[in-house]
């Protein structure tokens, strides 16, 4: 017979097994349910980021499509605003001499011409132009309206003159009375903007326009059936002329295609433009449709394995049975002691590991009377145990022998608490060792706590199954939480974390629980207690066993919330230095202002505001308080050659440049010490490909929390082209100004010339009279005739009839005029030798008195007949540093100009005086240059100086002498150029020059 008690429990245990499968089939089929639902929001989560990165992707493609559109309109008003001011000092300008000048333009534009006030093409850079007439055009009736509306940019027209389809950039002509006097034209290739647009990947269903306020289309990419030059539908039209956006980002269906299109719009800044990005929305969703398929895939066969898990549950609860007996050899075999105790507290079975541990016989233990006869610290847990109550007993053991053995745990369990009394299963666990080894890692653990809270780092660990975290001290006060528990529920951490960054850090947890990606995040909190938003930095490792099951996760978090106030403040710094280099550089304010827009409206972060700083052309070097480079953008790398990875991070004076590190450092070493920017004129630096170019450099301080330099900004505009068109400027007006002097030089040389020539004529007929008297002689010598008183005779009256005495007596006189006329045209081509001479790019000593006797020789014929000069100069000064092609050409304006200053006023009393003297004043060279003529009326005194301006008669001068002077000597020799005078009084200028080098 079987025993009643076992199969009691057996029935017990079917009747568990039956409840069980209902159970597990009901949570697999809730399990598969909410798996469903979360992919269904993953979905819907991931098509929102999708469609917000393709809006910022068609975002960023307009503003480079605008900033391209800008560029090269801008570039077509300095082209035409050039031509126009040519052609008003010029009506007889020749175009292909600006195509010379420029040919780089040609390549983008297809033809310069000018209309006249009828609207015929009055000139052109196309050989062989008809006069055909544009009065009938839209960008010639625009300008003839009086109010001048500067660059006009046409739709899309087929040019008359070079037969080709082109969109007209043009601006008024106006005469000195502010009439109209024509258009200039800039004739834009529509292709030239198409063909940027080219290497830009939106897709093949994707499109790029940029398209007038009137609806015509300038310019496109993938347009299905739009060509440039084509009228969108009235709709778009209305849309486009009275919409105040400046940028949007909408969605909308093709009604071509029936696509749907995802567009960005853009205003173009400056001008009646707009540019549309549309991207097709299958192309941009075609990676989101590919994770949905495969999310969806996952999930069914996830469904699969939970169904085929319950199924396999099933099987095991049905062997359950089975592995009764070989319960019996774990509980022999266990590496714990096991004791079974009777509801009356007897001992009514235990493993052998239990009797070694109490140094009793199993035989016995076994029936002894644990309730009763038990040490009575063990005695109460087996009481609770056997009331239904799970008790735990730690402590000492003594064997029968009374001899202390070791500390035991001892686990009371009851078989079935429901039943009273039941059965207790005791589990004994010699934890000697163990707690060695807790006391050790106790000490271990408190030297951790106090390292961590020293340090301010909170230590954590995520109860994956509880759904809760365990904090120490240190993570209560990071989060302004009171302390309540051991755990703190998940929930309320995610209520903490701000809801901006809640979503990353939750799926940086689950790619951590993944095994895909280490948690290293930084996010936000809204600290409990007083609501401040603190920056938290966040690590943690995960914990798996051998197979790779869970364990758990263990972080630390850091408040890093000073760290990033320093650098919202560094940032806030660049922002601020950003705009002051906007007062240079139009391309560069532009960049800053977007960069202050995006920062304050959308808070972009430190990576997109690195992206703009390195798109803005001018080079930006941030040098930190240890003097290495912390910020290295990319038009530092293409200007110096130098990639950002090879500089930052190294000390400044240590960097392979080739550039002027005399005035860098300098002007670093006085900004970091001063606290104040420092500016920086005509840097030089070696570009890449070998040439040589200059830079404007600007050093700013930034400050730090201490009022001390925290660092510094250097801001380099590349001025090389300026620097190039000023030398030409410069030797223009220098060769306008030799050439105002050609006729005068001309005639000071001929009159010499003229007086050399007369006495060598003078000389060849003297030699013809005295070649008689050397044939007489001849003949005399050969003994023709030894007759010697009719030798004398014939000799006598020879030298009668060539009047010997005369010849003698002129002759020497004849040499001297001719030395004394040689000697005036040498000193005149000397003069202008060395005044012609540039003397190189670098300073040199010049004897500022000889470079005046010069000029004044070279351009003697201009006031040798309205003035007198008169010099006194300080002997004193010796030698100047300066550049001497470039000072005799100030000194050769303002002597001109005082000349013509004297001659216009028409004296009547004689010559006029013009006054030139020298003296050292210090460190100083002072030369004046003083004429007695009408003097500078009042009303142009403010203008003396501007480029252009001039009170002379057309044709009389151009306006750039003082201009160029001015530069010359305040810019380019750090002197000064001023001037003293009175109305009919003269005036007089006053060149001031630093006499160590500039």
């Amino acid at each position: 017979m079987g025993n009643p008690a076992q199969s009691a429990k057996n029935g017990r245990f079917d009747v568990l097994q039956n409840n069980a499968v209902a159970i597990c089939y009901g949570v697999s089929t809730l399990i598969v349910l909410i798996l469903f639902v979360g992919v269904y929001f993953k979905c819907l989560q991931e098509k929102r980021l999708d469609i917000e990165a393709v809006f910022r992707d068609t975002s960023n493609i307009s503003r480079a499509v605008e900033e391209h559109a800008i560029r090269t309109f801008e570039q077509a008003s300095l082209l035409a605003l050039s031509i126009r001011s040519r052609y008003q000092e010029d009506d007889k300008l020749d175009l292909g001499s600006v195509i010379k000048v420029d040919p780089k333009a040609m390549s983008i534009f297809q033809q310069l011409a000018i209309i006249n006030e009828k609207g015929f093409v009055s000139a052109s850079s196309i050989p062989g132009f008809a006069p055909v007439d544009l009065s009938g055009r839209e960008h010639f009736k625009v300008h003839a309206t009086p109010q001048d509306i500067g660059l006009f940019v046409s739709k899309p027209v087929l040019g008359k003159v070079s037969g080709k389809w082109s969109i007209q950039l043009t601006t008024r002509l106006t005469r000195a009375d502010k009439s109209f006097a024509g258009v200039v034209v800039v004739s834009l290739d529509p292709f030239y903007l198409s063909s940027f647009y080219q290497d830009i990947d939106i897709g093949p269903h994707g499109s790029i326009i940029l398209v007038g306020h009137d609806g015509v289309i300038r310019a496109q990419k993938n347009m299905s059936g739009e060509t440039v030059g084509t009228p969108l539908d009235d709709a778009t039209v209305r849309f486009l002329r009275d919409t105040s956006w400046r940028t949007a980002n909408y969605t909308l269906t093709d009604p071509a295609t029936g696509q749907a299109m995802l567009c960005s719009f853009r205003s173009v800044e400056g001008f009646p433009l707009s540019v549309v990005i549309s991207v097709s929305e299958a192309d941009a969703l075609a990676g989101y449709h590919a994770r949905r398929a495969q999310y969806l895939g996952f999930a069914a066969g996830l469904s699969v394995l939970i169904y085929l898990l319950a199924a396999w549950m099933t099987r095991v609860f049905t062997a359950l049975r089975q592995s009764a007996g070989r319960l019996r050899i774990i509980f022999d075999n266990s590496p714990v002691g096991i004791m079974h105790l009777s509801a009356d507290g007897r001992v009514l079975d235990c493993n052998q590991l239990l009797a070694d541990q109490m140094g009793t016989p199993r035989e016995a233990i076994i029936g002894f009377d644990a309730a009763r006869r038990s040490a009575e610290n063990l005695r109460d847990h087996v009481h609770r145990a056997l009331q239904g109550t799970p008790s735990v007993f730690e402590g000492p053991y003594t064997s029968t022998t009374g001899v202390k053995t070791s500390f035991l745990r001892m686990i009371c369990n009851p078989v079935n608490p429901e039943h009273v009394p039941n059965e207790v299963i005791v589990t004994s666990e010699d934890i000697s060792e163990r707690l060695q080894a807790q006391e050790r890692l106790r000490i271990t653990s408190e030297r951790l706590r106090l390292a961590t809270h020293a340090s301010g780092i909170g230590i954590w660990e995520l109860d994956v199954a509880g759904d809760a975290l365990v904090w120490d001290d240190t993570m209560h006060h990071i989060y302004g939480v009171e302390k309540t528990g051991q755990s703190v529920p998940m929930d309320q951490w995610r209520s903490m974390v701000h809801p901006e960054d809640l979503p990353g850090s939750l799926q940086a947890i689950e790619s951590a629980l993944r095994g895909e990606a280490d948690f290293d995040v930084e996010y936000r909190i809204i600290r409990q207690s007083d609501g401040q938003v603190r920056h938290i930095k966040a690590n943690a490792l995960v914990d798996r066993g051998p197979d790779g099951a869970l364990l758990r996760m263990v972080g630390a978090n850091m408040d890093i919330t000073a760290r990033k106030t320093a650098e919202l403040e560094l940032q806030a710094a660049y922002a601020e230095i950003e705009q002051r280099v906007a007062l240079r550089t139009k391309e560069l304010d532009r960049a800053i202002q977007l960069l202050h827009g995006e920062v304050t409206e959308r808070r972009q972060a430190h990576r997109e505001i690195n992206q703009i700083l390195s798109s803005i052309s001018a080079i930006l070097i941030g040098i930190d308080r240890e003097g290495r480079v912390a910020r290295w953008n990319g038009a530092a790398e293409h200007a110096l050659g130098l990639p950002a990875g090879q500089a930052v991070g190294r000390a400044l004076n240590a960097l392979p440049l080739k550039w002027d590190w005399d005035a860098v450092l300098a002007g670093v070493a006085q900004a970091r010490e001063l606290l104040v920017p420092r500016r920086l004129y005509n840097v030089w630096y070696q570009r890449p490909d070998g040439g040589k170019g200059f830079f404007v450099i600007a050093v700013n301080p930034v400050r730090g929390e201490d009022g001390q330099a925290d660092g510094l900004l250097i801001l380099g505009d590349d001025i090389s082209e300026i620097k190039f068109l000023e030398a030409k400027l410069s030797q223009a007006a220098k060769l306008e100004a030799v050439g105002q002097l050609a006729s005068g030089i001309a005639h000071e040389i001929n009159t010499p010339t003229q007086f050399v020539g007369d006495s060598v004529q003078f000389l060849k007929d003297t030699f013809t009279d005295m070649e008689r008297v050397l044939a007489l002689t001849e003949a005399f010598a050969a003994g023709e005739d030894q007759d010697h008183k009719a030798f004398a005779d014939t000799a006598r009256a020879t030298l009668e009839e060539i009047d010997i005495g005369f010849i003698r007596e002129e002759t020497p006189r004849t040499f001297a005029r001719i030395f004394d006329g040689i000697e005036r045209i040498g000193t005149i081509v000397q003069a202008m030798k060395r005044f012609s001479h540039s003397g190189g790019e670098e300073m040199q000593p010049v004897n500022i008195h000889q470079a005046i006797r010069n000029t004044l020789t070279i351009s003697r014929n201009e006031w040798k007949y309205v003035a007198q000069v008169r010099t006194d100069f300080d002997e004193s000064l010796k030698e100047v540093p300066c550049h001497p092609g470039e000072i005799n050409q100030v000194l050769l304006n303002i002597i001109v100009n005082a000349a013509h200053a004297i001659g216009d006023a028409g004296r009547t009393g004689g010559l006029g005086v013009i006054t030139i003297s020298t003296r050292k004043d210090g460190d100083t060279a002072e030369i004046r240059i003083a004429d007695n003529g009408p003097g500078i009326p009042e009303a142009v005194q403010p203008r003396v100086f501007e480029m252009f301006f001039t009170t002379k008669e057309v044709g009389k001068g151009s306006g750039q002498g003082l201009a160029i002077s001015h530069d010359i000597v305040v810019n380019k020799h750090k002197g000064s150029l001023t001037f003293e005078t009175a109305e009919g009084a003269g005036a007089t200028f006053i060149i001031r020059l630093p006499l160590r080098d500039a």
